[in-house]
């Protein structure tokens, strides 16, 4: 492709973005992304577009060369966001009030009274539109990875490179030079999580301690913890498109503003600027209240960056490129101290030393760096005093960092509940540095000895928590008293947030589990089944305490999903149901019923997958002999052929829980067809399956749609022999024309 394309010089204009194979290989890499990483995905969708892929990217190419673009309306999934529950008595009113007192539980499973309970406005993205804007950002990835640099950079280079953001980068091969090369070949989009945050946690801390030998004796060191407030659902589209066009103009110069406009991309970009939630998603958003007391006086969906967009990350970077290198060059002025330096100033960075001026802020920052919406700072200031407290200089350098984000005018706000100064005592050996040594251990061929430690050590970083007391940290806040330094004897550093923390561990479990399976044999009874052992039981202990973990925080999905998928079994499966049931049958009244009613639906929904597209072709000698992973699905499938009758169509035209239950139903051809599912392919290709020889189609089916179905169902089946059965009575039955061919089906039947 190399030859062909000019992959080193490839540029957003029409030529590459109308390309169809260019086209095929953004449909790759946003199908893989979608399916393994995004927190919801369509699979039937998925599945669906990859069986006439070049028909697909040929019509895409059409569209995007045409008059019109149209991209399909946004579909609101919401998903929870961190907040913890707990397990407590019913007080004496819920005992009498509704259904009587004999049946009910012991226990309430309910969010703890007084947090804040909130979610997250997730967007369900069609694979076109996913794969427009995975190209879009396919093309633009050279230049922008070349302006943020080499996330690799030695720390010691950092700032005379200007390296300064590490989050959501693309994954690039950087020369001596420092241009970087995207792969576009490659299933990894964004480099590896694990890499980049460890360099972000890392380097204040590299910082701090280079500045504190230098500093002056009246001055301490501290780091600074700020967070952009909502930061994708505050991105103004307006903005962003201009931003992009400056760099497409950067790539392609002769490119005139008159000429420009009438370009594809242009309208692919105007597209975007106007791209609408539908009018369900609209109604349904009241369940995510954007402030932070939980109210939401507009109620109205954002308009930013929709969050489930595979090249979301990437945009959001390229909001905040300008932002970057300001603060880069203002870090630069306090580090390089030379005759010229006020001669290389801009004006804005004048404008912001102006400010400190007058506003007598006695803080320098040293360095700044970025992962997201989370940022860190490196500040010396003065030592702290009964009239110059940690409260003090909280205020001021959350006030500073505000005043500078609102004058960038791009609608971004700095989160001061979240915002965090901590004087520098010298790097401590925290969590990250025992998961490092984890990372390392697996990456290794490890004996059974050294996994069973590596178990046992990665459990206990499931129940780690950061909730101790504050105490402390308010009184020398304020600079009332002194810090009881016994207190802190043994305080834990969480230098990685606690829920990436526990999905660490389940991931790392998962495969530690499937590694010690290799050195355990099994023994089987007289009909040849496997007898439990000590494998067995290890593999369900894990799995109820992922459940129980997830209990205390539903955000962490993947907690629960893991549990289910390690022990596939009615046992730790129907509890998970009552109580869903149970927190969905609540009376309305209660403190944030419908958020909690929307989070037992996302949690159910990513069970439905899950257990349609993992657990469904697992491994039997993978799963514990004490399972039934029979058992477990029946249970499963009875959930959602309940379910799918109280989601009407005619009511809701796109419902996400409906749409995971269908896709279970399917994948282990589930149905009576008493009644419709509610997608009309899915309805053929359970009759095609089942081998009807009388098959009515619907007017709506086109050709293509029906051979889809009939290649599905082939997918679907291990014995295809009622498929060809049907398939041949459903072409007896058709007309033909006067060539005495069949018009409704195309070469794909053959």
């Amino acid at each position: 492709m190399n030859p062909h394309y000019d992959i080193p010089n490839l540029k957003l204009t029409d030529e590459y973005l109308t390309d169809p194979i260019l086209l095929a290989l953004a449909w790759k890499r946003a199908h893989g992304y979608v399916r393994s990483l995004n927190w919801y995905a369509d699979n039937f969708e998925l599945d669906a577009s990859s069986l006439f892929l070049q028909e697909n990217c040929d019509a895409w190419a059409n569209e995007l060369s045409g008059k019109k673009i149209k991209l399909k309306p946004l579909e609101l999934v919401p998903a929870p966001k961190t907040n913890r529950w707990e397990f407590v008595e019913p007080n004496s009113s819920e005992d009498t009030e509704g259904e009587e007192a004999e049946g009910k539980q012991c226990l309430n499973w309910q969010p703890i009274t007084g947090e804040q309970l909130s979610l997250r406005p997730l967007a369900h993205i069609g694979i076109k539109e996913q794969v427009f804007f995975t190209h879009l950002m396919s093309c633009l990835a050279n230049t922008v990875e070349t302006e943020q640099g080499n996330p690799e950079t030695p720390l010691d280079e950092v700032h005379t490179k200007n390296v300064v953001n590490y989050g959501n980068r693309l994954y690039c091969y950087y020369d001596n030079e420092g241009n970087a090369q995207h792969n576009y070949g490659a299933t990894n989009i964004y480099s590896k999580y694990f890499v980049d945050y460890r360099n972000f946690l890392k380097r204040p801390y590299h910082f701090a301690q280079q500045q504190s030998t230098e500093k002056l004796p009246s001055e301490e060191v501290y780091i600074v913890e700020l967070d952009l407030k909502q930061f994708f659902d505050r991105v103004r589209r307006v903005t962003l498109v201009e931003k992009i066009k400056k760099l497409i103009k950067k790539q392609v110069p002769e490119f005139e503003n008159k000429k420009f406009e009438e370009t594809s991309v242009a309208k692919l970009l105007h597209k975007f600027d106007s791209w609408q939630w539908s009018t369900e998603a609209e109604k349904s958003y009241k369940t995510c209240p954007k402030n932070e007391d939980g109210n939401d006086k507009e109620g109205k969906a954002p308009k930013g960056i929709p969050q489930g967009l595979v090249a979301g990350g990437f945009l959001a970077n390229v909001y905040l490129l300008k932002v970057d290198k300001t603060v880069a060059s203002f870090v630069q002025y306090h580090l390089f101290d030379n005759t010229n330096k006020k001669e290389k100033l801009t004006t804005e960075i004048d404008l912001i030393q102006q400010y400190f001026k007058r506003k007598q802020l006695n803080f320098k920052v040293i360095d700044y760096c970025r992962y997201v919406d989370d940022i860190r700072l490196v500040i010396t200031a003065p030592k702290l005093t009964k009239e110059f407290t940690l409260k003090t200089l909280t205020e001021q350098v959350a006030k500073a960092a505000n005043v500078f984000i609102r004058s960038k005018k791009l609608n971004l706000r700095i989160n001061t509940a979240k915002t965090k100064v901590i004087p520098y005592r010298g790097k401590p050996k925290g969590i990250s540095s025992q998961v490092n040594e984890q990372q390392s251990s697996l990456s290794g061929p490890l004996g059974p000895e050294q996994l069973d430690n590596l178990i046992s050590e990665l459990e206990t970083l499931l129940v780690l928590s950061t909730a101790e007391s504050t105490v402390q940290d308010t009184c020398e806040h304020n600079h009332i008293h002194k810090r009881n330094k016994l207190a802190d004897i043994e305080r834990s550093t969480f230098d990685v947030r606690e829920d990436t923390l526990r999905r660490f561990a389940a991931n790392k479990l998962a495969s530690a589990l499937k590694l010690k399976r290799h050195f355990t044999s099994r023994e089987v009874n007289e009909q040849g089944n496997p007898i439990a052992g000590e494998w067995d039981y290890l593999q369900e202990r894990v799995a109820r305490r992922l459940i129980a973990v997830w209990s205390k925080d539903p955000a962490l999905v993947l907690l629960l999903k893991k549990g289910l998928e390690l022990f596939p079994s009615p046992k730790v499966l129907e509890p998970v149901l009552e109580q869903f049931e149970t927190v969905k049958s609540r009376p309305n009244k209660q403190h944030k019923h419908e958020q909690q009613v929307a989070i037992m639906n996302y949690c159910l929904a990513e069970i439905f997958r899950h257990s349609a597209t993992v657990i469904h072709k697992k491994d039997p000698q993978a799963i514990p002999a004490q399972a039934d992973v029979n058992s477990y699905f029946e249970v499963l499938q009875n959930k959602a052929a309940s379910l799918l009758p109280t989601l009407k169509p005619s009511s809701m035209k796109w419902n996400f829980l409906a749409e995971q239950a269908r896709f279970l139903l399917l994948v282990r051809m589930d149905t009576t067809l008493e009644r419709p599912v509610g997608d009309i392919k899915q309805d053929l290709i359970f009759k095609l399956a089942k081998g009807f020889r009388n098959i009515t189609l619907p007017k709506k089916l086109e050709r293509n749609d029906i051979s889809l179905c009939v290649l599905l169902a082939n997918q679907l089946l291990e014995n295809n022999q009622p498929l060809l059965r049907a398939a041949l009575e459903l072409i007896a039955k058709q007309d033909t024309d006067s060539n005495g061919n069949h018009p409704i089906f195309n070469s794909s039947w053959q």
